[in-house]
């Protein structure tokens, strides 16, 4: 339990400290709900995570024997050397039951995976790491004229001028369909104009604006204690998840209460 803890604090202040080095120069004041009308030179904490360029590719090496992550980092270290490989690496840190090697690029990402594979393959799991799409909720949807979920796209396309080859990039999410608040997952371009927005037509009723799915303020928290969590994915929910709540959340770990850590941690 100590060791868990102890790995827990140092992933927290990793994660911390890299995203302290990244928005060194913008504000910390979080903006709900962007607009056209009111945009200024000021940045939330989640615009400032956005507009870091080259996001790393994460490839995870994890074994499902008893092997622990020193031994696991000595036989990946001593099996490759990047600078024969051309291979240029952000970061490398441990993980539950393996260890995650963040690329500068996709490239990177592929050479050192193949290098991999033939030299460990056969002792290890060597896979990418799981990107996700953002999530956003609407609320206060009727429902009353939309027979389905893909109705429920084509008129967020159809009637909020937004390009028909974005149309794909919708997922509906929400579990039981009479749900007035409805989940839907989108791509990060699609985000971005549907955050922009101050409601959409959807059917016989103009919704309130989108906003980011409140579950996933919790998934931070989750994430931040997992003791398998890659600061990647840490970022990647920071980015599109982040609200007014997040962003307290996220200052308790900065102050070092971590008053959730113990929760989740496992």
């Amino acid at each position: 339990m100590i060791e868990q803890l102890e790995y827990t604090n140092n992933l927290q202040k990793s994660v911390i400290d890299s995203h302290q080095q990244q928005a060194a120069h913008s504000t910390m004041n979080p903006v709900m709900l962007p607009s056209r009308s009111t945009a200024s030179s000021t940045l939330s904490f989640s615009e400032a995570v956005e507009k870091i360029p080259n996001r790393s590719s994460v490839l995870l090496i994890k074994s499902d024997s008893n092997s622990g992550n020193n031994d696991i980092l000595r036989d990946v270290t001593t099996s490759v050397n990047p600078a024969k490989i051309n291979v240029c690496i952000n970061n490398t840190h441990k993980i539950r039951n393996g260890i995650a090697v963040h690329c500068q690029d996709e490239k990177s990402l592929t050479v050192l995976k193949n290098s991999l594979d033939k030299e460990l393959g056969s002792k290890y799991s060597i896979m990418e790491a799981r990107k996700h799409n953002p999530r956003l909720l609407i609320k206060n949807v009727n429902l009353d004229s939309l027979d389905s979920p893909e109705s429920i796209i084509n008129n967020i396309v159809a009637l909020n001028n937004i390009d028909d080859t974005h149309q794909s990039d919708i997922k509906f999410v929400t579990k039981h369909y009479e749900s007035t608040n409805i989940v839907i997952e989108v791509s990060s371009d699609l985000r971005n104009i549907l955050l922009e927005k101050s409601f959409l037509f959807i059917g016989w009723k103009k919704s309130p604006a989108p906003k980011v799915n409140p579950e996933i303020t919790e998934a931070i928290i989750e994430i931040f204690a997992r003791r398998d969590a890659c600061l990647d994915c840490v970022q990647q929910h920071v980015s599109c998840s982040l609200t007014a709540s997040g962003n307290t959340l996220f200052s308790r770990f900065k102050e070092g209460r971590g008053a959730h850590a113990g929760r989740y941690s496992h």
